[in-house]
């Protein structure tokens, strides 16, 4: 029989936001907005932060191959060792200024890390290379301290969701309430594949995600759909009762978090786990009191990694283990 076990509640400050995590079967990642980093260890069950604290918002965590990678700012790129002990900086070759930072978004992918410019702002320049008037994107990987810079001509409008290494999952805005999913392959002369036109009548798109055959996304905060581009076709594959605020697909696993705490695991359409995390047995009863634990608008996050799940939410962390 399944049981879903309590593991940890890491606390945070209000208004102090987890910004990046990741976990695996022997430890959480995780850092903030205000630059720090720490480390929660399962067998141990001890949790303790690193003494150095960053000046930049923590933008990317990653576990990859016993080593753990860490995206501060758009400015450097730190590799640790698995004990979190040893640390190797990386700056990034890239300009960096209040407003461009301000206005970069980070989408890591294992080892690799892409910032790209997003927000609108007074300076026609930020973002954008002025011998080809097109987009600054620069490519990272923390891994082999290598890196590319990718022009392209990006939508006015548009909104990043996912990234895969070497294509860029995107929504554009359009006028009159026109939407299109795009791909935007990273190549020597990178190119937007428009994926699909969204209806009209559709007012929000959101956790775009790349899938084995296709893409994933949300439309109207509660219907979840897979696109596959080669057959031409939509599927609904789950319609929550509550917003969707997080989500998670990794090795074919779909997690989604619905703003009242229920975790919904689809391993396939047949094989389904749901439970509600403020219900869980021994659940603090500090969270089970404040009730509403994503009110703040942060970005959400949710990760399952083989038995372990994380959420983020407005009071810090809560770490879940799947017992059979």
């Amino acid at each position: 029989m399944l049981q879903i076990k309590f593991d940890k509640w890491v606390k945070i400050r209000i208004g102090e936001p987890i910004t990046a995590f990741d976990v695996d079967n022997n430890m959480i990642i995780f850092g903030a907005i205000s630059g720090y980093i720490g480390q929660y260890l399962y067998n141990q069950n001890e949790l303790r932060y690193i003494p150095d604290v960053f000046e930049e918002i923590i933008r990317g965590v990653t576990i990859e191959n016993e080593k753990v990678y860490i995206v501060v700012g758009d400015v450097y790129g730190y590799i640790f060792d698995y004990q979190m002990r040893e640390s190797h900086q990386w700056k990034f070759e890239r300009p960096h200024s209040p407003p461009l930072c301000s206005s970069t978004l980070s989408l890591c992918y294992k080892t690799k890390t892409l910032l790209l410019s997003v927000a609108p702002t007074q300076n026609k320049d930020i973002g954008v290379d002025i011998s080809t008037k097109k987009n600054s994107l620069y490519l990272f990987d923390l891994q082999n301290q290598d890196s590319n810079t990718y022009y392209a001509d990006m939508p006015l409008l548009q909104v990043p969701f996912d990234f895969k290494g070497d294509q860029l999952l995107m929504l554009e805005y359009l006028k009159e309430a026109k939407k299109k999913l795009q791909v935007l392959n990273l190549n020597n002369q990178p190119q937007i594949i428009i994926l699909l036109d969204i209806d009209p009548k559709i007012e929000y798109i959101s956790h775009g995600r790349f899938i084995k055959n296709g893409i994933l996304f949300v439309e109207n905060h509660k219907i979840v759909k897979i696109y596959n581009p080669i057959e031409k076709s939509q599927k609904v594959i789950k319609i929550t009762k509550q917003q969707i605020v997080a989500l998670d697909y990794h090795e074919n696993d779909l997690t989604l978090l619905e703003y009242d705490g229920t975790v919904t695991i689809m391993v396939n359409e047949e094989q389904i786990i749901q439970f509600n995390i403020l219900k869980v047995v021994q659940i603090p009863q500090e969270l089970v009191k404040h009730k509403y634990l994503f009110d703040m608008g942060y970005p959400y996050y949710i990760k399952k990694r083989e038995k372990r799940i994380v959420i983020s939410h407005d009071l810090g962390l809560l770490s879940f283990t799947l017992q059979m």
